[in-house]
């Protein structure tokens, strides 16, 4: 049994943020095998717009909070607890929500992640985030005797410093390894990202494969190529329904770079849910139009696991994760992570226009797509990419 500590600002049952979901799917693998798991976060998340940390809980159906004795002297924030399933879990709540915090309430913060430490005594401290803080955060948890990992999910780090008394960097891909090593010199082991497939695809559950689903509609995550493939798609075909799973991103933010996407009647949309299988079990395809560098690709790896075909962008680690199995098509440099304005033509939609009709006609085509995905989905068995997490925290406790 190891005792492993996650601590970060970022709240890490945000379900509207791949790397919080991400940590949540390795700390409860790692619970259930009998590791001795806690966390240690602050409450912040990506939601576009505020949600609240009682929200968050009803979500996941987290009960029995109890707030805990904070310093009459600092009425700033409070700190709570609860459990997780078998994962005892602090959190730190300013009073005024903020995605990185001032220098009083995050020294109040690194206060009580090392009165933490000194309680849980872990041999292990999971973390990411970074922030003027991060580094400080390191050097508090070596003062504690714990080796340190930096779970590297994004491509947002700037400043090598960070990492400097890390003891193990993780990241998801190789592509993400080969980038920091070029950018920053850090050396990262490749550790896939754990997936409950419990979640993913139920034997009970009903498939109605009846919808071209997209997660997430940012547009870094490609909204605005998704409204141009809605618009082509629908002058051809009125029998093409298109799901939209709410996230970071809602409805009303994709609303406010296409006003028209909405009230498109073959274009629905739905709120995110802990439970995927939700919504894989309702979708025939999968698009991951993403216009930034993803450093894995959660969803189009999820979308395979569910034994959905995925049409994806060839941005980031992409092409290594979802390989041939996936229809892998480029998306025009107008479109750039950052774009808030449609371009005014409609270069590179065709090619994904005739992809899709074809997946949605073609039986014989989609089912050979959906074998593609189901085998190509075996890398990532939650039994195969635990034990790369369990062989390197091994590796760095001598075991």
């Amino acid at each position: 049994m190891t005792k492993i500590l996650f601590a970060s600002w970022h709240f890490y049952l945000d379900q509207s943020n791949g790397a919080s979901i991400t940590v949540r799917e390795l700390l409860r693998a790692l619970s259930r095998q009998g590791d001795d798991v806690s966390t240690f976060c602050a409450d912040a998340m990506d939601y576009n717009r505020q949600a609240s940390l009682d929200a968050i809980l009803e979500l996941h159906g987290i009960h029995g909070v109890e707030r805990l004795h904070a310093p009459s002297s600092s009425p700033d924030y409070s700190i709570r607890s609860f459990f997780d399933g078998r994962i005892k879990s602090i959190v730190f709540s300013p009073v005024q929500s903020e995605k990185i915090p001032n220098s009083s309430i995050g020294r109040a913060f690194l206060e009580f992640f090392d009165l933490t430490l000194k309680k849980t005594k872990p041999e292990i401290v999971l973390t990411y985030g970074g922030y003027w803080f991060g580094a400080e955060m390191i050097e508090i948890a070596k003062r504690h005797n714990a080796k340190v990992v930096i779970l590297l999910q994004n491509f947002s780090y700037q400043d090598s410093t960070y990492f400097q008394n890390a003891d193990l960097v993780l990241v998801p891909s190789h592509y993400a390894a080969g980038y920091y090593r070029g950018t920053l010199g850090i050396e990262a082991l490749v550790a896939p990202p754990v997936i409950d497939w419990r979640k993913i695809v139920s034997p009970e559950a009903v498939m109605e494969r009846r919808y071209v689903l997209f997660v997430n509609p940012e547009l870094r995550k490609g909204a605005l190529f998704f409204s141009r493939l809605v618009e082509r798609i629908s002058e051809l075909r009125n029998d093409v329904p298109f799901l939209v799973i709410e996230a970071s991103a809602t409805g009303h933010d994709l609303s406010r770079f296409d006003r028209k996407l909405l009230a498109n009647p073959t274009v629905f949309k739905a709120r995110n849910t802990p439970l995927p299988r939700d919504f894989y079990s309702l979708a025939k395809i999968t698009l991951v139009p993403s216009l930034f560098l993803e450093s894995f690709g959660r969803v189009g790896a999820e979308s395979m696991i569910a034994g959905v075909p995925v049409v994806a962008s060839t941005r980031g680690a992409l092409p290594e994760v979802l390989g041939d199995a996936a229809s892998l098509l480029d998306i025009p440099k107008e479109y750039a992570p950052e774009t808030a304005i449609m371009p005014p033509t409609r270069a590179g939609v065709d090619a994904w226009v005739k992809e899709i009709i074809r997946l949605w006609d073609d039986d014989a085509y989609y089912a050979k797509k959906r074998k593609e995905a189901l085998t190509r989905a075996q890398a990532w068995t939650p039994q195969k990419t635990l034990e790369a997490y369990q062989r390197a925290f091994n590796r760095l406790l001598d075991r």
